[in-house]
C-alpha cells in the first residue's frame, strides 16, 4: 500500500519514488483501485438503499428493531 500522511513534500516524494522503483506497483495499485471502485456502483447503492428502507419499515411497524 502506498500512502502519504499529511502534506509533507518528503512523504510525497518518497511515495512517488516507490512507483519509480517498482513499475509493477502502479499496476497492482490500479487493479486494487478498480476493484474498490466497483463497490460504489449503482447496483450496490440501490441494494444499500433498499436495505435502509426495509429496516426503517420494519422498525416503524414494530417487527424488528432498526439496528440489532
Amino acid at each position: 500500500m502506498c500512502s502519504c500522511r499529511g502534506t509533507s513534500r518528503t512523504e510525497y516524494a518518497r511515495a512517488l519514488g516507490r512507483f519509480a522503483d517498482d513499475p509493477a506497483l502502479s499496476t497492482r495499485m490500479g487493479e486494487a483501485a478498480a476493484r474498490h471502485a466497483r463497490s460504489f456502483g449503482w447496483d450496490t447503492a440501490a441494494s444499500a438503499t433498499v436495505d435502509v428502507y426495509t429496516a426503517a419499515i420494519r422498525q416503524r411497524s414494530g417487527l424488528y428493531p432498526l439496528f440489532s
